[in-house]
């Protein structure tokens, strides 16, 4: 029989590494590899997803807020019951909780995916759990997998064993996120857009590291210069009128005509293909999934220096300080001034360094071959 590799994971809403953890149990070679998931707390989106495709899924439902540490024990029934060969935890409390159950006899590799411990992006009790794992590091996680060389350095720096990194990072479907010419024309005509103004997006949960507030003071400095303009964010529930505190921010900046909030959009690679600039906003990021997804759809992007930011986008971006509405706002100029063809060929520039520096075949392979050393040891 195939080995069987457990992956543990905080939670399955969207979210970068819940993303990459649905790549790598979906996208690999089920001959080589059997794959069984379990969240510690909710289903969420990519965990139904998950199931619908033929993912064995387990549901342990430990509160976010008030953790009962004996459901720990219930992740261990659960190990006992699926005897994986493998266990692939993914995020700080899972780390921490494979590591602390699991039979001494199997592996665990670690997944780390932040470049930031500061107070403004982590609860306390995830710091707390974060800097417990920086001892626990040294003996029981066979590998530190890591998504950005950022990511590893910082957690260096606190104490976690840099002989056991690895860093591999994010991998993007190009057959998937890829150009589309009437994605532009589909979503105007879903928004009653005339197909002359400009779509300047963001995909990003609502989240303080991602810094909507930024985006848009810089849409209304942009909306200056550029009047028949219209901004797009999706990313999930957080992204919709129902959000009070973005609906304020929208509104106090006079922008409420000119943003439309589309929630969890299904068809995420036609939303990233329609735009005229694409714009990550991050305050922090370790490995930026979203600025992928867009260079390989070939949407010209303004990006903040944030985590590997300069590593994935190089010159196919154009790269601004984090919190900094002017700098995004003079970025996205710069794109809308160009011709269309002229964004085009940037856009396409993006695409190119995607395809040759970050597929999603040279991340599986990675993934495939850590678990492969895992098993033969």
């Amino acid at each position: 029989m195939a080995p069987r590799v457990l992956h543990v994971i905080t939670e399955l809403e969207t979210g970068g590494a819940e993303t990459l953890l649905a790549q790598v149990v979906t996208g690999g070679d089920r001959d080589r590899f059997q794959h069984s998931v379990v969240s510690l707390t909710t289903l969420g989106a990519i965990g139904a997803d998950l199931r619908a495709r033929g993912v064995d899924v387990s549901v342990l439902g430990i509160h976010r807020q008030l953790p009962n540490p004996f459901r720990s024990f219930a992740l261990r029934r659960l190990i006992g019951v699926t005897k994986p060969d493998v266990i692939k935890s993914w995020l700080y409390h899972a780390n921490l909780a494979a590591s602390v159950v699991k039979p001494r006899r199997i592996p665990v590799l670690w997944g780390i995916h932040s470049s930031s411990f500061g107070a403004d992006f982590l609860g306390l009790r995830t710091r707390i759990v974060a800097k417990i794992c920086a001892p626990l590091s040294k003996w029981s996680p066979r590998r530190v997998v890591y998504d950005s060389h950022r990511s590893a350095a910082v957690h260096h720096a606190i104490g976690y064993d840099a002989a056991k990194s690895v860093v591999i990072p994010n991998g993007f479907d190009t057959d998937i996120f890829k150009p589309d010419p009437a994605a532009g024309r589909t979503l105007r005509s879903e928004l009653g857009i005339a197909d002359d103004v400009p779509l300047v997006g963001m995909a990003a949960r609502f989240h303080r590291a991602k810094d909507h507030r930024t985006f848009l003071e810089a849409a209304s400095l942009l909306r200056r210069e550029f009047p028949r303009i219209a901004f797009v964010l999706c990313g999930g529930t957080g992204i919709t009128s129902g959000n009070h505190t973005l609906m304020k921010w929208i509104g106090d900046l006079g922008l409420g005509d000119a943003v439309h909030l589309l929630g969890r959009r299904e068809n995420l690679p036609e939303f990233m293909a329609s735009l005229d600039v694409g714009v990550c906003s991050s305050m922090t990021e370790s490995f930026p999934l979203v600025v992928g997804e867009l260079m390989a759809a070939g949407a010209p992007c303004v990006v903040t220096d944030v985590g590997d930011m300069q590593f994935v986008a190089g010159d196919a971006a154009i790269i601004v300080p984090s919190r900094d509405p002017r700098a995004i706002s003079d970025g996205c100029a710069v794109l809308l001034r160009a011709t269309p063809g002229e964004r085009q060929k940037r856009g396409l520039l993006g695409r190119e360094r995607i395809m040759a520096r970050f597929s999603l075949s040279v991340t599986m392979a990675a993934y495939e071959q850590l678990f492969e050393d895992a098993v033969r040891h």
